[in-house]
């Protein structure tokens, strides 16, 4: 009835991690996949100023975009996902 599966540890051993924010001096965080997989949202202070704006990309880091724009002393929140959209 049940397949045999790996051991986590194995499956964990075969996934290769790597940083898709990395921006020398900012500060990026809260990351949040959209429901179909095809983005990650998440906020960053990345065009300076301390001021924590959000972006989305692809899942393999390429095609940033910026989706707020706000100036010192607003920033954007927390992102999630309408899965109606």
């Amino acid at each position: 009835m049940f397949k045999e599966r790996a051991p986590v540890s194995e499956v964990v051993d075969a996934i290769q991690l790597s940083e898709l924010t990395s921006v020398a001096g900012a500060n990026n965080a809260e990351p949040v996949w959209s429901h179909d997989g095809a983005h990650i949202s998440f906020g960053s202070d990345r065009e300076g100023g301390n001021k924590l704006n959000i972006f989305k990309m692809d899942p393999d880091g390429s095609h940033v975009v910026q989706l707020t724009q706000f100036d010192v002393p607003y920033e954007a929140g927390d992102t999630s996902w309408s899965s109606s959209i």
